[in-house]
């Protein structure tokens, strides 16, 4: 009878770690996206790096474009550009490559956030953030 318990402890024990085995590499997977990817050909991605570099050029520090999720997302260091004509520059040359597709971009003076702009349902889901003009 002891030794009966004992193999049912054992099992126990064993489904068990089983368990929880399982349960922490469930917890490990990465997480897939909910946001929906971006669906923009690589002529189209090119066509805005070379309109964006054409316009940055002399006028803005530095500036980068990366895909994000289901949006362009532009990091621009501007020097002594106003940003309202960078946002509408970089506005223009988006909507050159097609419309329907989502921006934004985030400015910044002597690496200090100035300001943030975008399409509007970007910039209706962002959170809330300290600008300044």
């Amino acid at each position: 009878m002891i030794h009966r318990i004992r193999v049912q402890s054992r099992r126990t024990t064993l489904y068990s770690l089983v368990i929880l085995a399982v349960a922490g590499a469930t917890a490990c997977f990465p997480r897939v996206e909910d946001a929906p990817r971006l669906s923009i050909s690589a002529e189209a991605l090119d066509r805005i790096d070379a309109a964006v570099d054409e316009l940055a050029e002399g006028r803005w520090a530095s500036w980068t474009m990366e895909v994000v999720g289901s949006k362009l997302a532009f990091q621009v260091e501007v020097a002594e550009a106003s940003p309202a004509d960078v946002c509408s520059g970089i506005g223009q040359a988006v909507r050159t490559a097609g419309e329907g597709i989502a921006w934004s971009a985030d400015l910044t003076r002597g690496g200090q956030p100035l300001t943030r702009c975008g399409t509007l349902d970007v910039l209706a889901k962002a959170p809330a953030a300290n600008t300044r003009s």
